[in-house]
């Protein structure tokens, strides 16, 4: 018998004025490497303007380095 498992998460950023962000660093994915097999995966960005990298770390995590080109007032990031 298997359980599966749906996790959401959402982070939020408002500011009271535009402003420029600097490069994130995102580690929300699951390592490929882990013993749990991963069904499905999504990561939504918004807005829709930024440039995202996927990279692995000396570890085989995956890290998504995201860079905002604009001054913003938010940006919102959905995991599942």
């Amino acid at each position: 018998m298997s359980i599966h498992v749906a996790i959401r998460h959402t982070t939020v950023y408002k500011f009271d004025r535009r402003v420029t962000l600097s490069p994130h660093v995102v580690r929300l994915r699951p390592a490929p490497h882990s013993r749990t097999p991963i069904l499905a995966y999504t990561l939504k960005i918004t807005p829709e303007k930024h440039f995202i990298n996927w990279q692995q770390d000396p570890f085989g995590n995956y890290l998504a380095r995201l860079v905002f080109p604009r001054r913003r007032a938010n940006s919102r990031w959905m995991l599942r």
